[in-house]
């Protein structure tokens, strides 16, 4: 789906920081378009900030090894971009189970080349996670608005683009389970989108300076937020992970698409596991699919919003 849009080309990246007057507060750091050393190859690559990379449900854990073992070779795939993004985002259940302590510092220990390649990153909550241990293994990553304590919510804007962070993670799903019976098609991991952020994503939208990206871990059918979007000509789309799919659709009017996941649980056989590149370019936004699967049919496909 095309959308109006107008780039500009600021002189500064800025990043989304916990804010003071419920919308979002700023600090400036220098276009990440320098060179930077590779800390194992000793390779000076460049970081374009016109490259953002995406990837999603991890599912890190000491029970199931080959997933770090898959986001470990997709990161070293990420690192040898060239040029190198200049953001990376996780949307959302980084870990295996319900979070805990020792996933996350797992996890944190698998960014360490990314750590040591100054590339910033990103978390999306999913409803894997749990906040309260994930902030306290990697407090550096939280982000908070006045007006939604408790949420990972905030923008991260950057020199073409800027990307709206929202939490779907549902907290108390007893009473949302206890209509089952009403709605069979129920189930305790579902999304949702409360007033809150509602209204919070309302008042950023309108009138908003720049194309946004709205990213969140679950689907548009769940957080019912589709039609909100289509509101605002600034939305490019809606970018989440959660289905464990490669999967472009159109809902409620907004564009938006599913990333596949890194872990070995892919939604069918057929689904590719591996990692998404945003390319922006004058007129457009190209998604370019990187799988761990040598030979899918879906490697190296583009999509352009």
């Amino acid at each position: 789906m095309l959308r109006r849009h107008f780039f500009t080309l600021p002189a500064a990246f800025l990043l989304a920081l916990r804010t003071q007057n419920g919308l979002y507060a700023e600090i400036s750091t220098e276009t990440p378009s320098h060179e930077i050393k590779n800390a194992e190859t000793q390779n000076t690559t460049k970081m374009s900030p016109r490259r953002i990379v995406f990837l999603a449900d991890t599912h890190i854990g000491p029970d199931v090894p080959k997933h770090a073992e898959n986001l470990r070779i997709l990161l070293q795939e990420v690192l040898a971009l060239n040029p190198r993004p200049s953001h990376i985002f996780f949307l959302g259940d980084l870990v295996s189970t319900y979070g805990k302590s020792e996933e996350y510092i797992e996890f944190r220990d698998l960014m360490q080349p990314i750590n040591a390649s100054g590339i910033p990153w990103h978390i999306v909550i999913g409803n894997h996670d749990t906040r309260e241990r994930m902030f306290e293994v990697m407090p550096e990553k939280k982000m908070e608005i006045a007006s939604i304590p408790g949420k990972q919510v905030g923008i991260i804007k950057t020199e073409c683009v800027d990307f709206v962070i929202l939490d779907s993670r549902m907290d108390d799903t007893r009473a949302y389970m206890a209509e089952k019976e009403k709605y069979p098609n129920r189930r305790p991991w579902d999304g949702t989108m409360e007033a809150e952020s509602i209204t919070w994503l309302r008042k950023t939208l309108k009138d908003y300076p720049k194309p946004v990206f709205v990213l969140a871990h679950h689907p548009l059918n769940e957080t019912k937020i589709g039609a909100l979007l289509a509101e605002f000509p600034c939305v490019v789309g809606y970018l989440f992970g959660h289905n464990h799919q490669y999967l472009r659709m159109t809902v409620d009017g907004t564009d938006s698409f599913a990333f596949p996941t890194t872990s070995n649980r892919p939604l069918t056989p057929q689904e590719p596991r591996g990692f998404m590149v945003l390319d922006v370019q004058q007129t457009q936004y190209d998604f370019t699919l990187y799988t761990l699967e040598e030979e899918h049919s879906l490697k190296g496909r583009v999509e352009s919003m």
